[in-house]
C-alpha cells in the first residue's frame, strides 16, 4: 500500500506540476483577511478543545492551516503536501504549539481535512482524498456535484448544497409576482450547476427566462457592457438572477453605471453575495434593491473578541499577522520595508470597516464535528481510557468516516447531525435587501428567511412593506398582465415565451375552454359568472320555469291562429279568430306583469331590515292566481254561437 501511495502522489505531483507551495506575499486585501480569519477560527477552536475535559481527555487536536489562494493547483499541491509521509510534511505553519513536545516527537496521521472554500477546488482535492479514505468536511462548498456519494464517498458538508437556494430564489420570484427574469452566472462549476437546476426547475413554478448569459471570472470590461446591453433590450425583464461571484458582481454593476442604467435592475443573488461589501465597492447606487441569500450566519461574538484584540504586539504564533496588518493598514510593520511609505503605529483599529465572514460559524462547527466524531470513536475503540491507547495508534480513517455521518450532538440553539447523502439535517437562509439608510450611507437589511427541518420547508418574510427596491417604485418583471375576465390568453411562440401571451375578447355568447379558446354555448344555454353554460340563469330564476311555459304558450297559440285565418270561414273560425289572438297576448303580457312584480317584490325586501324576510306573492299558487286574473277580463260571451249565425241574406259588391 506504501508503494501505492507513494506512486499516487509522485504522478500528482508530475501531473499538477507542482512542488512545496510556499508562503506567497501577493494576496488581494480581502483574501488575506478571509485567511487570517480562518486561521484565527481554527486556532481559536483548537484551543478550546484542548480546554473542554468532556471532549477528548487526554488527547490534543493538532491543525495544519494551508491557504489555497483560491488556486487549484496550489490547493492541490497543498493537499499532496498532507498526504504524504508525516516525516516529510511542510510543518512551518502548524499551529500545534506543546511546550512539552520536542523535535523528534513524532507527528500524528492526518485524519481529515476541512474545506476548502471554493465548490470546484473541494471537488479536485477530494478526488485525491478519496483515493486514501480521508474524510473531508465542506464549511463552505455547496456544488450540487458533491451530492453525489458514489463519486465522493469521503466528503460530508455542514452546509446546504445549491439546490436549496435555488428553491428559495424560485420561491422568491412567484412570491413577489417576478414570472419574466433574466438568468447571468459565472462560467465555472458553482455558476454551471445552479444555472443548469434554475432552468429545469423554472416552468414548474411559472418562472420564464427571458434572457440569460454566461461570464467567466477572468473576463474583462467589454464584456460585462455586452451583456448589460443584451439584457437591456427587453424592457420587461427587470430582475436578474445571478448565481455569480464577486468579480462578476463587481463587473455587472460597473457596466451598469457606465450605461446610465442605475435603477433599472432589481438583482436576487445568490449565497455567494450574501452581505459582502468588497464585491460592491464604489457601486452602491447600482446595488440598491438587491435581494441576497446567505446561509444562515449565527454572529460568534467569542471569536470576534479573540480576534479584535489582536495586535502587533500581542501576536505571538501567528506568522501572516504582520503582513495581514500592512495590507489592512496600508502602512510597513517593518521600519525596514518599502512596502508603504507609512510605518505602522500599532495603534490601528481592527474594528473600521469590520464585518464577520459568514463562514465563521461553519467552520467551527466543522471542528467540533470531527471532534465529537472522533470522540465517540476513541469511547468505543479504548473503552473510555484517558488519552490515546494502542489500538487507536493505527488509525482507520474509513472507520472514522462512519463516525463522522453519525454525529449528532448540540451546537448553540440546534442538534448538528446528517443525512444520508452526507448533508446537514437542518438548513436555513437568511434573505437580505441592500438599503439607502437615511442619511446616504448603505447596508444590507435581513427581510426574511428560509428554513427545511428534514423534508419540511417553510419560507418567511418579515416586513414587505420596509422592502426598497432598485427604484423608487415596487419593481414589476412580468412578460403580460393578466387577462381581464372574459378573456382568453394566446402564448407567444419563443424561447421564455411561455410567460407572454396576448388577450383576446371572448362573444357574449361564449365561454373560455381550457384558458385558451373561446366555445360557444349549445342552444338554450348562457355563460354564467364562472364562464360555464348553463340553463339555470338569473333570468330563468326570477322568471321561474312556469312563467316562461306560459309565455311560451301564448307565442304558440299566437302563431297558430294566422294558420286558423287563411282556412274557409265559419262559425267555429270566426269564434276562434276573435278569442285566441286576444288569449295569447293575454297570456304573454301577464306573465310579463307576473315576472315584473315578482322581481319588484324581491328587490323591494332585499333593501329593508329584514332581508331574509320572504316576500309575499311570489309562490306558484299566487303567481297562477295573479296570471289567471287578467285572463278573466275575456268577455264571458265570445264563444256564444249566436252571435256568430249566417245573415239571411249576403250583399256582394265587387269593384268596378
Amino acid at each position: 500500500m506504501g508503494a501505492i501511495k507513494e506512486a499516487i502522489i509522485a504522478a500528482a505531483r508530475k501531473k499538477l506540476g507542482v512542488k512545496k507551495m510556499e508562503n506567497k506575499k501577493s494576496w488581494m486585501k480581502e483574501e488575506i483577511l478571509r485567511m487570517m480569519e480562518e486561521r484565527r477560527r481554527y486556532k481559536q477552536e483548537g484551543d478550546g478543545m484542548r480546554k473542554n475535559k468532556n471532549i477528548l481527555p487526554g488527547i490534543r487536536l493538532g491543525i495544519n492551516i494551508k491557504d489555497d489562494c483560491w488556486s487549484e493547483s496550489i490547493a492541490l499541491g497543498q493537499t499532496v503536501n498532507l498526504i504524504e509521509d508525516p516525516s516529510k510534511r511542510d510543518n512551518d505553519i502548524s499551529i500545534l504549539h506543546n511546550k512539552t513536545c520536542s523535535e523528534t516527537t513524532p507527528i500524528s496521521p492526518l485524519i481529515g481535512i476541512i474545506g476548502p472554500a471554493s465548490s470546484k477546488i473541494t471537488i479536485s482535492v477530494q478526488t485525491i482524498l478519496k483515493l486514501f479514505h480521508i474524510p473531508q468536511l465542506g464549511y463552505s462548498a455547496t456544488s450540487t456535484e458533491l451530492d453525489d456519494t458514489k463519486k465522493y464517498p469521503y466528503f460530508l458538508k455542514v452546509v446546504p448544497n445549491d439546490v436549496f437556494q435555488t428553491k428559495l430564489i424560485l420561491s422568491l420570484l412567484k412570491k413577489f409576482g417576478w414570472t419574466y427574469v433574466s438568468l447571468v452566472y459565472t462560467d465555472n462549476n458553482y455558476g454551471q450547476n445552479g444555472m443548469n437546476y434554475f432552468r429545469r426547475n423554472s416552468s414548474f413554478h411559472d418562472v420564464c427566462i427571458a434572457n440569460y448569459a454566461a461570464v467567466k471570472s477572468t473576463a474583462d470590461y467589454s464584456e460585462f457592457e455586452q451583456v448589460i446591453h443584451k439584457l437591456n433590450k427587453d424592457k420587461k425583464a427587470n430582475v436578474i438572477v445571478c448565481y455569480c461571484e464577486g468579480s462578476t458582481v463587481n463587473g455587472l454593476l460597473a457596466a451598469i453605471k457606465k450605461a446610465n442604467l442605475t435603477g433599472r435592475f432589481t438583482f436576487l443573488g445568490s449565497d455567494i453575495w450574501a452581505t459582502r461589501f468588497n464585491q460592491i465597492k464604489n457601486y452602491e447606487a447600482e446595488a440598491k434593491g438587491s435581494m441576497t441569500l446567505g446561509i444562515d450566519d449565527t454572529k460568534m461574538f467569542e471569536f470576534d473578541e479573540y480576534f479584535l484584540s489582536r495586535n502587533l504586539t500581542n501576536n505571538q504564533r501567528n506568522p501572516w499577522f504582520e503582513e495581514f496588518w500592512e495590507n489592512r493598514f496600508n502602512c510597513s510593520a517593518n521600519p525596514y520595508s518599502n512596502s508603504y511609505s507609512r510605518i505602522c503605529t500599532g495603534n490601528e483599529n481592527l474594528k473600521e470597516s469590520y464585518e464577520q465572514d459568514s463562514k465563521v460559524n461553519y467552520v467551527i462547527k466543522s471542528i467540533y464535528t470531527m471532534a465529537y466524531a472522533l470522540h465517540a470513536m476513541h469511547d468505543d475503540i479504548c473503552h473510555h481510557k484517558f488519552g490515546l491507547c494502542d489500538e487507536l495508534t493505527n488509525f482507520n480513517t474509513s472507520l472514522y468516516m462512519e463516525y463522522l455521518l453519525k454525529t449528532n450532538f448540540k451546537y448553540g440553539n440546534e442538534f448538528v447531525r446528517f443525512t444520508s447523502n452526507h448533508e446537514p439535517w437542518k438548513v436555513k437562509y437568511n434573505i437580505f435587501n441592500f438599503q439607502r439608510r437615511s442619511n446616504g450611507t448603505f447596508e444590507y437589511v435581513q427581510i426574511g428567511d428560509f428554513q427545511k427541518h428534514n423534508q419540511n420547508e417553510f419560507l418567511d418574510i418579515y416586513d414587505e412593506m420596509n422592502i426598497q427596491y432598485s427604484s423608487d417604485h415596487v419593481t414589476k418583471s412580468i412578460c403580460s398582465e393578466p387577462c381581464l375576465p372574459g378573456n382568453v390568453q394566446v402564448n407567444d411562440e419563443g424561447f421564455g415565451k411561455k410567460c407572454c401571451w396576448t388577450c383576446i375578447e371572448c362573444k357574449s355568447a361564449e365561454i373560455i375552454f381550457n384558458g385558451s379558446a373561446c366555445l360557444a354555448c349549445y342552444e338554450g344555454f348562457w355563460p354564467n359568472g364562472e364562464k360555464t353554460c348553463e340553463n339555470d340563469t338569473p333570468v330563468v330564476k326570477s322568471s321561474t320555469k312556469e312563467l316562461c311555459y306560459m309565455m311560451l304558450i301564448g307565442m304558440i297559440i299566437a302563431h297558430c291562429t294566422a294558420f286558423v285565418a287563411l282556412t274557409e270561414q265559419n262559425v267555429y273560425s270566426c269564434a276562434i279568430l276573435r278569442s285566441l289572438p286576444s288569449l295569447s297576448f293575454t297570456i304573454i303580457h301577464a306573465s310579463l306583469l307576473v315576472k315584473t312584480n315578482r322581481i319588484a317584490r324581491i328587490l323591494a325586501i332585499s333593501k329593508k331590515k329584514f332581508p331574509n324576510m320572504k316576500p309575499r306573492f311570489i309562490t306558484l299558487s299566487a303567481q297562477s292566481f295573479l296570471l289567471l286574473w287578467p285572463m278573466a277580463g275575456l268577455r264571458r260571451n265570445a264563444l256564444d254561437k249566436s252571435k256568430f249565425e249566417e245573415p239571411e241574406k249576403i250583399l256582394y259588391i265587387r269593384g268596378v
